[in-house]
């Protein structure tokens, strides 16, 4: 396999995301967390990267979750602040592969919505040829369509692509279509993964 194109998640892998800062001043991160349990949040945010719009969704969970709505708006209204920059030691390497003379791309599970506060408020995105975002797609990783979909969109091919994303079921699927895949954990630990295989 000759990678000569790599694709990043975007959420904790290029850009570092934490949604609990939308709640600053307002309600604790235990406070949150209990939220997240209480009401199912992801389950609802997987919907909006599956490309649900944010209104009908947030009528449908205040009838079911009455003033937990209340966290929901927090997280729409002050979104760019779970948004910390990029991660550490990602700038670097995405320069370096640059250098090197890869093609790099994005695969992100994002809300329409939300996604320019990605694209427009950290500068490392705007490396990237270009982001398949799940929220504009209507489908979300794992889904090998939305694989399918980046890889057309690219104009390249499952052997001579590396798709690096923190979610083991996102690399799983990837793998699935025969793709080089890696599970992200910091940028230290994937430069030198991809030095042992000569990527970088």
């Amino acid at each position: 396999m000759h990678v000569t194109m790599v694709v990043f998640d975007l959420g904790n892998v290029l850009v570092d995301w934490d949604p609990v800062l939308t709640q600053q001043g307002s309600a604790t991160p235990q406070q949150w967390q209990e939220f997240v349990e209480r009401t199912d949040f992801w389950a609802l945010n997987r919907t909006l990267d599956a490309g649900a719009e944010i209104a009908p969704a947030r009528e449908a969970f205040a009838a079911a979750h009455g003033e937990d709505v209340a966290y929901l708006d927090r997280y729409v209204q002050h979104f760019p602040a779970s948004l910390r920059g990029p991660v550490p030691g990602m700038t670097e390497l995405v320069e370096d592969l640059e250098r090197a003379g890869l093609r790099l791309g994005g695969l992100s599970n994002w809300s329409r919505e939300l996604y320019h506060h990605a694209s427009e408020g950290i500068e490392l995105v705007g490396h990237l040829e270009d982001v398949v975002v799940s929220g504009f797609e209507g489908v979300a990783k794992p889904d090998p369509r939305i694989y399918r979909i980046m890889l057309q969109r690219f104009h390249t091919t499952a052997d001579q692509t590396l798709f690096v994303d923190d979610m083991e079921v996102n690399v799983q699927a990837a793998r699935g279509l025969g793709m080089l895949a890696h599970q992200f954990t910091d940028a230290q630990e994937l430069r030198a993964w991809m030095g042992r295989r000569g990527i970088l």
